[in-house]
C-alpha cells in the first residue's frame, strides 16, 4: 500500500515525466484566428508560370513555394524547400553547375516526398513548347542543362553555359510542381532539360506534349487545380470578392518553424488568411475602420497622410521602401516616337516636382532611373530627373520640323511620305488613382503645344496583354525592380521585345553587350560599375521618363499583431501575425523597418 504521500510523489513523477516527453515532441504552431487583406485586382490566374500579376505573386507566397526565396527580413536569398544555400562549381569545360538539395522534410499535401525529379519536372514545363511562360525564359538563356544526382533523390544540379552572377539564384527560385500529380504518365521524363532548350521545334510535334501544355494553361490556374508545398492551400475563391487560403494541418514545415537560423518564411500561425479584392480605395478604408479588414497596402498618398494622423490605438502605418517605379513608357517603334529628339520633348512635359507635391504628397523619391535611391550602392547618382521645361519641349520639336499646318491645333510632320500628327493615346490601368492623375497632368501640360494625349484606363489583366503585345502608344506603368542584385536582360535587353518584358522595344547592340558583360561577371565592384553605365544609356534614351520611385504605405488594424513588415514587395509576411479579438496597442516585428 503507498501512503498518501507516496501517492502524491508517483503523481508529480508522473507529471514531471510527462513534461519531459512532451518537451521532446516537436513544436508545431499555435494556429492564431483570421487575417483580412485587401488587394485591388482579382489576378486573373494563380499559376505561376503563366503572366506577371504582383497579387498573384503575393497569394502564391503562401501556398506554392521554391526552393530559394528572399527572406523578408534578411533581404537576402534563403534556403525554403532547400535545404541550404546553392554549392557553384567551375568545371573543366568553363560551364556552370549549381548543386541543391532539398529538405528531407518537404512533403507534399499526400504526403509524398519533393524530390529532385519535381524540380526537373518544373524546369521542364516552364521551358515547354506550347506552355505560356515565354516570359520567364530570357532568364535561363545561358541554361544548358539540369540533372537529378544519381546517389541522392534530394539534390540536383543545374549546369550553365558559362558562370553567371545570378545563377544560383536562377538554379533555386523556381516555382515547384508535382510531378506524379501534374503528369501521372510521366510525358516529359521523355525530354530531358537540355531537350527543351535545343529540341523545342521537335517537341512541339509530340501531341501528348501539346495535350499537357494546353492542359497547364487552361486548367492550371487556381480554380480548377493548385497544388503547392507551402502552409497555406486555396480553400475558396469567390470570382470577383475573395480568395481564402487555410492553414494545412499538418503541414511538414511546422517542425523546422523553431529551428535556429530558419527563414520567417516558416511562421505561418493565422488560421485562414483571406485576400479581400476591393477595386476602390474608399470602400477598403471604410472596411479597415470598421474591423472588416485587417491590412490594407498601397493607400494613396493623401489618404495614407490623413489615417497616419489618425490612427490611434485601432490601427498603425508603416512606410517601408517598394522597389517599385511609375514611370511613362515609350513604344520607341511607333512612327513618331522612335524619334529620340521628340522623346525628350515629352520628357520635359513631366512635372516631376508637382507630381511628388500634389499627387505623393512628398511621400515618395524622384526618379531618373530603374534603380530606386535607396539602394545608394547601385544607383548612378549623377542622374537627375528631366527638368520640366515646356518651352524647351517646344522649341526641341519645332527644330524638328513638327509644325500644325492643317489649322487643327495639333501638331504634324510628313514621315516617310506620310503624314504624321501629335495625336497619342496613353494608357494606365483602372482602380490606380495616382498613375491616373500622373496622365491626366501629363495631357494637360501637352495640350498647349499642340500635343492631343487621349488618356485611357483599362482592367490590368488587359494592360499587361495590350503592352505586351506592344499594341500601344504610351502608357504610364510601374515596374517592380528587387531587394537583391538586379538583373536588367528581362526589361532592357532587345531579344526579351518578343519573349520577355522590354515592352518598349529599347535595345542597341551596344546596350545588349553591356547587359551581357554585366551578367557574365562575377565580381560585384564591375558589376556595379556596368550597372551604372546601363542606367546611363536608358536616361539618355528615353524609351521611359522615370518620375518618382515608392514607398509603401500600409495600415495594420491592431487585433494583428508582430506582423512583419518589409522592403521585400508586397511590404508583410502575413505568417508571423497573431490575430486577437481585442485591438493591442502593440504592433510589428522589430528591425530597421517596424515599429512598436
Amino acid at each position: 500500500m503507498y501512503s498518501a504521500f507516496g501517492i502524491l510523489r508517483i503523481i508529480v513523477a508522473l507529471a514531471f515525466v510527462a513534461v519531459l516527453l512532451n518537451g521532446c515532441k516537436p513544436r508545431t504552431q499555435a494556429p492564431s484566428g483570421t487575417v483580412r487583406v485587401r488587394i485591388n485586382e482579382e489576378p486573373a490566374t494563380l499559376n505561376g508560370f503563366l503572366l506577371s500579376d504582383a497579387n498573384k505573386t503575393t497569394i502564391l507566397s503562401y501556398i506554392q513555394w521554391s526552393p530559394l526565396s528572399i527572406d523578408p527580413l534578411t533581404l537576402q536569398w534563403t534556403p525554403v524547400v532547400a535545404d541550404s544555400l546553392p554549392r557553384t562549381h567551375v568545371l573543366p569545360n568553363g560551364r556552370l553547375r549549381v548543386t541543391l538539395r532539398l529538405r528531407p522534410e518537404a512533403h507534399w499535401d499526400d504526403g509524398r516526398p519533393v524530390t529532385a525529379k519535381d524540380v526537373l519536372f518544373s524546369l521542364k514545363l516552364l521551358l515547354c513548347p506550347g506552355v505560356n511562360s515565354q516570359h520567364l525564359r530570357n532568364f535561363y538563356i545561358n541554361l544548358e542543362g539540369a540533372e537529378a544526382d544519381t546517389e541522392d533523390s534530394l539534390v540536383y544540379h543545374v549546369i550553365f553555359r558559362e558562370p553567371l552572377f545570378n545563377a544560383p539564384s536562377l538554379a533555386g527560385d523556381l516555382y515547384l510542381f508535382p510531378e506524379h500529380l501534374l503528369d501521372s504518365t510521366y510525358i516529359l521524363r521523355r525530354y530531358t532539360v537540355a531537350d527543351m532548350l535545343f529540341r523545342g521545334d521537335s517537341i512541339a510535334q509530340d501531341k501528348d506534349v501539346q495535350r499537357l501544355a494546353e492542359w497547364f494553361n487552361t486548367h492550371y490556374n487556381g480554380r480548377q487545380v493548385l497544388h503547392g508545398c507551402g502552409p497555406y492551400r486555396l480553400k475558396q475563391w469567390e470570382a470577383d470578392k475573395r480568395l481564402v487560403l487555410e492553414r494545412k494541418k499538418p503541414w511538414w514545415g511546422d517542425t523546422l518553424s523553431s529551428r535556429p537560423g530558419i527563414s520567417v518564411f516558416f511562421q505561418a500561425r493565422p488560421q485562414t488568411i483571406v485576400f479581400e479584392i476591393i477595386r476602390d480605395e474608399q470602400t477598403a478604408l471604410s472596411a479597415l475602420r470598421s474591423g472588416q479588414l485587417d491590412v490594407l497596402g498601397g493607400i494613396s498618398a493623401a489618404v495614407f497622410k490623413k489615417l497616419a494622423d489618425s490612427a490611434g490605438t485601432r490601427f498603425q502605418t508603416f512606410s517601408p521602401n517598394l522597389m517599385a517605379y511609375h514611370a511613362l513608357h515609350f513604344n520607341m517603334r511607333h512612327p513618331v516616337l522612335t524619334a529620340l529628339p521628340v522623346r525628350k520633348a515629352l520628357a520635359h512635359l513631366i512635372n516631376t516636382e508637382d507630381i511628388v507635391r500634389v499627387v505623393f504628397e512628398n511621400m515618395v523619391y524622384p526618379a531618373a532611373t530603374f534603380i530606386h535611391p535607396s539602394r545608394k550602392e547601385l544607383l548612378n547618382d549623377t542622374l537627375k530627373p528631366y527638368a520640366y521645361n515646356p518651352k524647351l519641349a517646344a522649341e526641341i520639336l519645332r527644330n524638328e520640323g513638327w509644325k500644325d499646318t492643317d489649322g487643327d491645333g495639333i501638331l504634324d510632320k510628313i514621315i516617310q511620305g506620310r503624314r504624321q500628327s501629335m495625336r497619342f493615346t496613353l494608357y494606365t490601368n483602372s482602380g490606380n488613382t495616382a498613375r491616373l492623375r500622373m496622365a491626366e497632368m501629363f495631357r494637360e501640360a501637352c495640350r498647349p503645344l499642340g500635343i492631343a494625349i487621349d488618356v485611357q484606363t483599362l482592367e490590368l489583366r488587359q494592360l499587361i496583354e495590350r503592352i505586351r503585345s506592344h499594341h500601344f502608344d504610351m502608357y504610364m506603368g510601374g515596374m517592380i525592380s528587387s531587394v537583391v542584385d538586379p538583373d536588367p536582360y528581362q526589361i532592357w535587353h532587345s531579344q526579351a521585345y518578343t519573349t520577355g518584358s522590354n515592352f518598349t522595344g529599347f535595345g542597341t547592340p551596344a546596350s545588349d553587350a553591356l547587359i551581357e558583360r554585366y551578367r557574365r561577371s562575377l565580381d560585384r565592384t564591375e558589376r556595379l560599375r556596368l550597372l551604372k553605365e546601363l542606367q546611363a544609356i536608358v536616361y539618355e534614351q528615353v524609351p521611359a521618363v522615370f518620375i518618382v520611385a515608392e514607398k509603401d504605405r500600409i495600415a495594420v488594424s491592431s487585433r494583428v499583431q508582430n506582423i512583419t513588415i518589409s522592403d521585400q514587395r508586397p511590404g508583410y509576411w502575413l505568417g508571423t501575425a497573431e490575430v486577437s479579438e481585442r485591438p493591442q496597442a502593440k504592433l510589428g516585428r522589430k528591425n530597421s523597418y517596424f515599429f512598436e
